[in-house]
């Protein structure tokens, strides 16, 4: 494994501050498209809670789940604890399980970590139309889904 990932060199100095300009607040229709959109019965990751969840939260108190989501841009800090995953692996059908190749990787993300992205792609999306960047003729992702 020291192979394939031999850790940081002394040389690296990956420090990055980026100089970020205004940001507009994210609202409650983003949080409220965002919540509508997930699909519950997924499986959760290592916080273990289901959208169900963090829905019945938002529906409880939307002023609390909005300063968190909007302390992450105005912050431009993704938590760690959102970002942390757990990995495991399947057997595919039929394969062999004595090779490395015989198995597809599964990782499992925090639930909150996925909103915080499509939140994030929201505000990308409003960035890109703003400045009219994407062409029309161009497929744009739009909150998780090609249109």
């Amino acid at each position: 494994m020291a192979f394939f990932f031999p850790g940081k060199s002394p040389d690296d100095n990956f420090v990055f501050n980026p100089i970020v300009g205004p940001i507009t607040s994210l609202t409650i229709e983003d949080l409220e498209i965002t919540f509508g959109n997930l699909k519950g019965g997924k499986a959760p990751g290592l916080d273990r809670m289901d959208y169900r969840i963090w829905r019945a939260v938002f529906i409880t108190d939307k002023i609390f789940m909005l300063d968190v989501f909007n302390r992450c841009f105005i912050l431009n800090y993704f938590p760690r604890c959102f970002r942390n995953a757990r990995v495991f692996f399947l057997l595919k059908d039929g394969k062999d399980p004595g090779l490395c190749n015989s198995y597809q990787p599964v990782c499992l993300l925090p639930t909150l970590g996925k909103v915080v992205e499509r939140l994030f792609l929201i505000k990308l999306n409003g960035w890109l139309d703003q400045y009219n960047i994407i062409h029309d003729n161009t497929a744009s992702v739009r909150a998780g889904a090609v249109i």
